[in-house]
């Protein structure tokens, strides 16, 4: 007689439904640069500061198949937010470092305001 088999499911915690981070909606075209100035304008707004803590789990929150390791999904990976942060710091959208806190720059914050006002349109899928 065959033996059943046990599966083991996934378990995490629900998160709000964000457009294309499902593996079965249409996937996010932005880069990751872009995603992080989103995620810092929804966290902060105009001018409050953000810790990196706070932006890593937003970031994966809302866009968990961009943020996570490859082989290991359920868990956010850090390090794609490294060199996107050099790279806005470079680019003077953002101001800050992990040890501290990141904030958006005048220009960061236009920015943020453009692709706010795309994703609410779902432009960026």
């Amino acid at each position: 007689a065959p033996r059943p088999v046990v599966q083991l499911a996934e378990h995490r915690s629900p998160k709000p439904a964000v457009p294309g981070s499902s593996p079965g909606g249409p996937a996010i075209k932005m880069a990751y640069q872009d995603l992080i100035i989103l995620c810092l304008f929804f966290i902060s707004g105009q001018a409050e500061a953000c810790s990196f803590e706070d932006l890593m789990s937003e970031c994966f929150e809302k866009f968990p198949d961009k943020f996570s390791f490859e082989n290991h999904r359920q868990w956010p990976d850090a390090r794609k937010l490294d060199r996107a942060l050099r790279e806005l710091r470079t680019k003077g959208q953002i101001k800050g470092d992990p040890q501290t806190s990141f904030r958006l720059t005048p220009a960061g914050l236009k920015r943020g305001r453009q692709l706010s006002k795309l994703f609410r349109q779902e432009k960026l899928f």
